[in-house]
C-alpha cells in the first residue's frame, strides 16, 4: 500500500461551482484532512462547499458540507481539519462556490492511498 500526501491550491474561486479537489482513479481512496477557504474580497462573503460522490453505478449524489458559511474579511473557513476529515473514494469532487467573482482561495491538503 502506498500512500501520498498532497496539497492543492486553487485561486479565484467565482459564484460557479469549481472544482478543488478530485479523489483520482489511481488511488483506491483520499483523507482530505484540510481544507482551508480564505476570503480575499473587501467584503464579509458566503461560501457554499459540496461533496459530489458518484458511485460504482455512475449516479452522482451531491451533498453540501457548508451551506451559505460567511467568511468576514480577512477571514478563513477550515471545513475540513481538526477531527473532522472527509473520506473520498476514486472519481469523488469536493465543490466550492462563493457569492463574488474571485472571492476566495482554497488550499486543500489530502493523504492518497493506493
Amino acid at each position: 500500500m502506498a500512500i501520498e500526501f498532497k496539497n492543492k491550491a486553487t485561486q479565484g474561486i467565482g459564484t460557479g461551482f469549481t472544482e478543488v479537489y478530485k479523489c483520482p482513479g489511481s488511488a483506491s481512496s483520499a483523507v482530505v484532512f484540510g481544507m482551508t477557504i480564505a476570503n480575499v474580497e473587501i467584503s464579509a462573503i458566503p461560501i457554499t462547499v459540496e461533496g459530489r460522490i458518484e458511485d460504482l453505478s455512475g449516479a452522482t449524489y451531491t451533498h453540501i458540507i457548508a451551506p451559505n458559511t460567511p467568511i468576514e474579511v480577512g477571514a478563513s473557513l477550515v471545513s475540513a481539519g481538526g477531527i473532522q476529515k472527509i473520506v473520498l473514494e476514486p472519481g469523488d469532487k469536493i465543490h466550492v462556490a462563493c457569492s463574488d467573482a474571485n472571492g476566495a482561495d482554497v488550499m486543500v491538503s489530502a493523504l492518497e492511498i493506493s
